[in-house]
């Protein structure tokens, strides 16, 4: 859990057709340099709906760790 700090970039695909069942899904994935995230939220085909870049966090003090 951590605070949000900042956001290279935000922005929404405008889709002619939006699926009326289905699920949506985030996928995260760490930029290389292991400080910032990168997030999509997708449908069940890949097609993309959000995408968030460089979402960068500031961890709480006394965070626990899983070993």
């Amino acid at each position: 859990m951590a605070l949000p700090t900042s956001l290279e970039r935000a922005g929404f695909v405008r889709r002619t057709e939006v699926p009326k069942e289905g699920r949506l899904y985030a996928t995260v994935e760490v930029q290389e340099d292991g400080g910032a995230f990168d997030a999509l939220v997708v449908d069940e085909r890949g097609r993309v709906y959000v995408e968030l870049l460089g979402y960068r966090t500031v961890a709480l003090p006394g965070q626990r760790t899983i070993e």
